[in-house]
C-alpha cells in the first residue's frame, strides 16, 4: 500500500507531492529494500530539471546505481553543479561526493571543484548544510579544503556555520588543514564565532 503511495507521488503532476514523495524514498530507503519500481519515476523528475523538484531528485539519485550510468542523467548532474541555485548545486554536489561515478563523468569533477570554491555567502551555507548531514563526505580531500576555507571566509555566517558543522564531527580537528584554519577563529572579530570556537576547544580537550 505505501509503495503505491509512493509511485503515485512520483508520479503526481504536482511538484508538491513528486518533492514529498522523493523525500519520503531517500528517508524510507533502507525500509524499502529494492527501490527499482521507482527509477524511471526518479529519473522523469531529473530530466526535467524542474525548480523545485530537482533538488531532492539529485539527492536520491545516488540509490539507483544504473542512473548513475545513465548520459543524460550525468549530464543534468553536470549542469546543476554549475547552477546558480544553492539548492541545486548543493543537492547536486551531494549527489557527487555520494556517488563518485558521478563525480568522474566527463566534465563533473571540474564543476565539482569550481562550487566548492565557490565564494557566494548563500551557496557556501548551502552547501555546508548538506555536508553537515553527511559525515561520510566529510574527510574528502575536497571537502576538507572547501570546509578550511570556509572557516576562512570574510562572512561571519559562513565561519559559525562552518563551526557548528566541526562541533557535530570533531575527528575532523585532528585534520591539520582544518585546525590552523580554526586556530585563530578564537581570536575572532565576531562574537558569535569566538564562542563557538572555544566552546569547541574546551569540549576537544575535555574529551582527551
Amino acid at each position: 500500500m505505501y509503495r503505491k503511495l509512493l509511485a503515485d507521488l512520483l508520479r503526481s503532476s504536482y511538484w508538491e507531492a513528486q518533492s514529498t514523495g522523493l523525500q519520503e524514498l531517500r528517508q524510507r530507503a533502507e525500509a524499502l529494500g529494492d527501490v527499482s519500481d521507482f527509477r524511471s519515476a526518479v529519473r522523469e523528475i531529473l530530466l526535467a530539471r524542474e525548480e523545485h523538484t530537482l533538488p531532492p531528485a539529485l539527492r536520491a539519485l545516488p540509490l539507483f546505481r544504473p542512473l548513475l550510468r545513465d548520459p543524460r542523467v550525468r549530464v543534468v548532474v553536470r549542469r546543476s553543479l554549475a547552477s546558480q541555485l544553492p539548492a541545486t548545486a548543493s543537492a547536486a554536489v551531494d549527489a557527487a561526493l555520494r556517488a563518485p561515478e558521478l563525480a568522474s563523468a566527463p566534465g563533473a569533477g571540474p564543476a565539482l571543484e569550481r562550487v566548492l570554491r565557490n565564494q557566494d555567502v548563500e551557496m557556501r551555507l548551502s552547501l555546508l548544510k548538506v555536508i553537515s548531514g553527511n559525515a561520510a563526505v566529510q574527510e574528502d580531500a575536497r571537502v576538507v579544503q572547501f570546509l578550511a576555507s570556509s572557516l576562512r571566509h570574510s562572512d561571519p555566517k559562513v565561519r559559525r556555520r562552518a563551526v557548528d558543522l566541526l562541533a557535530g564531527n570533531r575527528d575532523l580537528l585532528l585534520i591539520p588543514a582544518i585546525s590552523q584554519s580554526l586556530r585563530p577563529l578564537s581570536e575572532d572579530a565576531d562574537a558569535e564565532v569566538r564562542l563557538r570556537v572555544r566552546a569547541l576547544f574546551s569540549g576537544a580537550r575535555g574529551s582527551d
